[in-house]
């Protein structure tokens, strides 16, 4: 809690009592006079007294209780407000003055409703209300929890269990000991804004019910300090740290209708201010104006201390209503196919053998079903039909083979696609059969199985080995991967907003040093170098590191006297591998108290990164930091210096990883990341991880065919990239971290990447480890890719590089690289071979634009890593820094990035305990397959 003294407090009480006659002395008396029952002491002076000070003289007093006695909750009922204060704090004043507007306020709150889902793993998502006849508006990541953009330029409900769609209704009442419901269904998406946290819904009146309620008006005028009240369904937010708080302001009953009142602290063109008390089930609340009983505005987030409590306000949402409006007049539009279609969502006669079956995670967002005991590979031979009907479409043709193939073993899925020929996608739509193992003709017949046929009801047919992923999911070992990702409990630091805030993320442009390269060229010497300058203090963030030259290197850095490392670290990484504990381990051997470290707030239900702890910073004595796409290990930083030793081969670039690094001498950034990173402590030990974390994963082997492992060979021309160095230097350097948002509420990373791919009149070169589509996405991911579409069909230079599947094991890319491939061409990318490639060992994660403006960072471009995961990455606006990327961008283009993308894993299956590994094969463990770089 924010302490202050009684001068401070009275100023406290001062400010939240502006524009409320009589609400200063009431809090007054409450905080720093008392009030004390004079008849008690008369009756006995030495008794205490019924009512004392809530502080002595001596104490501090927390503002955030002043604030929770300000801004009190009242109960409603049957649709009405009821006087009644839910929590501890109670107020005559608000009473008072509520009273006085009571019908005006009464009209309003039957208009408000929760937003209620079904096939979804959340029963309600937030506040709706009605503001025009049949529309409901509430806040874009609320509707984003149940509803996409097409990529047609309309919106549609999310996938939910099964092969359903998840639907919403928005029910009316929800109100505390009432167990009626006035629900009435969501019928259509009609916008979900990408510059405004708003969203609005098309309802319609439920059969049987009555009809839907008046819409409320929006006001017209509204100003600062005007008393305003917030109607929603305040939910429980875990990550608030003081709960006890909580529970006495809101009763310790959540979700249910709410009216808390507050005032208007500043307002303009696109944000409104206020101090009404609110907790996360807010998110979609109307603003009423005690004067007029109208709108003033759409509250989208904010503090519980009500320090920065933020609302769209009414004059930007009769704006956006227009265009919402309009939209609702065009007829409805059929969802756009986000891939082909499919016969069978999993594999096609994959038989399960006996045993039981044990569910696990290994890391968040992929659940792992391993069912013990071998599967039954056998089954009995079928033929298929030489002669077939012309199907009416690829769908019936699919169905149809899907029907006549469900018995065979060998075949993992039937769906509809594009025939990849020379191991690149052509524009042949087919259906194609995915296999476990491609046999030769002399193999099928010793194992009685039937050719498949060259075509099928009019339609090709392209055979394929299944990727990785079918393989292991034909093993039982089942991969779902979540999609949509969502946020975790993050909070942004106070003060974030203000353009004068240690946290403030806003560009800096000031003359600095920097020294841009990237690995395995020459990263190492010059973090090894960065490690050397430390004097005082190194404060950094890690995802992955292994007990290597890099943990050397540290601790030769902190060991003088009056050093000291401050660390937060993702504990176990991906496939739960314990080599961060063991080197986190390691240096608290080697530092002892020289070292402070916690790990990173990532499990648990009240964790508060989504999944990963991604991120890759140190800062330096507030004077220099080290900002890089690649983790402390030996994939990524290999002791070797290819570019300094003027080296011509090409197995530094065979066997590490290419990496994109940046180290910039500039006080304010180095301060502002240090001051993120203590931020992320502080918060990480407030929210620990769960003190048991439960079993890991129990591992089994595999064997697997070696060719998965053969590096792909390189081209001619390769070169090795020595570092830019750029001494009192003009930069123009803007700081990008997930998951944080802006004031308006957007992710400021995503925000800030499509705005300057906006602008792209010439090149837009996108090279990243991850690059993910799988049509059920966040609105932010799926924006990116309608840009790069516009881009292509602009005529601009797009060219996309992400990472070979068959760079094997990595979980990332385990799902079928082909079938991506599809999805992207459905919707309408261009991905021929001028414009899309592959490259093994990518883990950069960069975009360069016009030669101009570079991008380099952390950030997957997936829907957790570019939107809620911790990463970090940084904007920079200098033709010589994007000129350095671009030549080595290009130089991967040509040298190490292809388009083949053929499947070459066919045959994997499960090894027995003790049994010799089969020629051509090597024997793997599952947690190898799942670990990443």
């Amino acid at each position: 809690m924010s302490k202050v003294s009684r001068d401070q407090a009275s100023e406290v009480i001062k400010e939240y009592s502006a524009g409320m006659p009589g609400l200063e002395e009431e809090l007054h008396n409450k905080f720093l006079k008392g009030i004390i029952d004079e008849e008690a002491s008369k009756e006995a002076v030495e008794a205490e007294p019924k009512v004392r000070p809530i502080f002595s003289e001596d104490d501090d007093i927390a503002i955030e209780r002043i604030v929770a006695h300000a801004r009190p909750v009242m109960r409603i009922r049957e649709n009405e407000l009821t006087g009644e204060w839910v929590g501890e704090p109670e107020s005559d004043i608000w009473r008072e003055a509520i009273g006085a507007a009571l019908e005006r306020l009464n009209a309003a709150v039957p208009s408000v409703g929760r937003i209620e889902l079904t096939n979804s793993e959340r029963t309600w998502v937030g506040t709706g209300w009605l503001i025009d006849t049949d529309i409901i508006v509430t806040n874009r990541h609320v509707a984003e929890e149940f509803a996409r953009p097409d990529g047609a330029g309309s919106f549609v409900f999310r996938r939910g269990y099964a092969s359903g769609k998840i639907s919403s209704d928005i029910d009316f009442l929800e109100e505390e000991n009432r167990a009626d419901e006035d629900e009435h269904p969501v019928d259509r998406i009609l916008l979900i804004c990408d510059d405004y946290d708003v969203a609005f819904l098309s309802v319609r009146p439920a059969p049987g019910k009555g009809p839907l309620p008046e819409p409320i008006q929006l006001a017209d005028r509204f100003e600062v300090d005007m008393a305003i009240g917030a109607i929603g369904y305040p939910a429980r937010d875990p990550s608030i740290d003081d709960q006890e708080l909580v529970k006495r302001v809101f009763g310790d009953v959540y979700e249910k209708k709410r009216f808390a009142p507050g005032r208007i602290r500043s307002v303009d063109e696109n944000l409104l201010r206020h101090d009404c008390s609110t907790l996360g089930g807010n998110s979609g609340s109307v603003l009423i104006d005690f004067e007029t009983g109208k709108a003033v505005g759409l509250h989208y987030g904010g503090f519980f201390d009500n320090s920065a409590n933020v609302a769209v306000p009414a004059s930007k949402l009769r704006t956006l209503l227009a265009e919402a409006k309009t939209l609702a007049a065009r007829p409805k539009q059929e969802a756009a196919p986000a891939g082909p279609a499919t016969a069978q969502p999993r594999a096609v006669g994959a038989q399960t053998g006996d045993g039981s079956t044990l569910r696990f995670n290994l890391s968040i967002p992929i659940e792992l079903v391993l069912r013990m005991g071998q599967p039954n590979l056998g089954g009995a031979p079928i033929g298929v039909a030489s002669v077939t009907p012309v199907a009416n479409s690829i769908d019936d043709a699919v169905k149809a083979a899907g029907d006549m193939l469900a018995g065979r073993s060998d075949v993992l899925e039937v769906r509809s696609g594009y025939r990849f020929k020379n191991g690149w996608i052509t524009d042949e739509r087919v259906v194609v059969i995915v296999l476990r193992s491609k046999l030769s003709p002399e193999e099928l017949a010793a194992a009685g199985i039937a050719p498949l046929p060259r075509e099928f009801m009019g339609f090709g047919i392209d055979v394929r080995t299944g990727s990785l992923g079918e393989q292991l999911r034909a093993l039982d070992v089942d991969i779902a991967i979540e999609r949509p990702a969502r946020p975790a409990a993050y909070r942004e630091p106070k003060g974030f907003d203000r353009p004068d805030s240690r946290y403030a993320l806003i560009p800096v442009r000031a003359k600095m040093d920097a020294i841009f390269h990237v690995s395995p060229d020459a990263g190492w010497p010059e973090l090894r170098a960065f490690f050397g300058r430390v004097t005082d203090r190194l404060t950094a963030t890690m995802y992955e590191w292994e007990v290597n030259h890099v943990s050397d290197t540290i601790e030769a850095a902190i060991k003088p006297d009056g050093r000291e490392l401050l660390m937060v670290t993702q504990k176990r990484g991906v496939g739960d591998g314990d080599a961060t504990e063991s080197a986190v381990k390691d240096m608290q051997g080697r530092l002892d108290d020289k070292f402070a470290h916690v790990w990173a707030s990532v499990r648990g239900p009240d964790r508060l990164i989504q999944s990963s702890y991604h991120i890759k910073v140190a800062s330096r004595d507030q004077e220099e930091f080290w900002l890089s796409s690649g983790n402390w290990k030996e994939s990524n930083q290999p002791d070797m210096n290819p570019a300094g030793d003027g080296t011509t081969i090409d197995k530094p670039l065979r066997e590490h990883n290419r990496e994109w690094h940046a180290i910039i001498k500039n006080k304010p950034l180095a301060e502002l990341f240090q001051a993120y990173i203590e931020f992320d402590f502080e918060q990480a030990n407030l929210h620990p991880l769960p003190a048991e974390e439960g079993p890991a994963a129990p591992d089994i082997d595999l064997f697997v065919p070696e060719v998965a492992f053969e590096a792909p060979r390189t081209r001619s021309g390769i070169r090795y990239f020595k570092p830019l160095r750029l001494n009192d230097e003009e930069l123009d350097v803007q700081p990008l971290l997930t998951p944080d948002r802006n004031v308006l509420g957007q992710r400021i990373f995503m925000t800030t990447v499509t705005a300057a791919m906006q602008v792209a009149t010439k090149k837009l070169y996108v090279q990243n480890q991850s690059f993910s589509y799988s049509g059920d996405d966040n609105q932010e991911t799926t924006r990116m890719l309608e840009l790069l579409r516009q881009k292509q069909r602009e005529g601009v230079d797009v060219r996309i590089i992400f990472r070979d599947a068959k760079d094997f094991g990595r979980r990332s890319d385990l799902e079928d690289q082909q079938a991506l491939i599809e999805r992207l061409k459905e919707f309408g990318l261009k991905v021929t071979e001028n414009f899309l490639r592959v490259q093994a060992k990518c883990h950069t994660k960069g975009v360069i634009i016009d030669s101009e403006v570079v991008i380099l960072g952390s950030q997957n471009f997936t829907n957790a890593g570019a939107l809620f995961n911790r990463d970090a990455s940084l904007l920079i606006r200098s033709p010589k820094v994007a000129s350095y990327f671009e030549e080595i961008f290009l130089h991967d283009w040509e040298n190490l990035a292809h388009n083949n993308v053929d499947a070459r894993v066919g045959g994997v299956r499960r090894a027995r305990p003790g049994e010799p590994t089969p020629p051509g094969y090597r024997r793997v463990s599952l947690s190898e397959i799942y670990s990443e770089d």
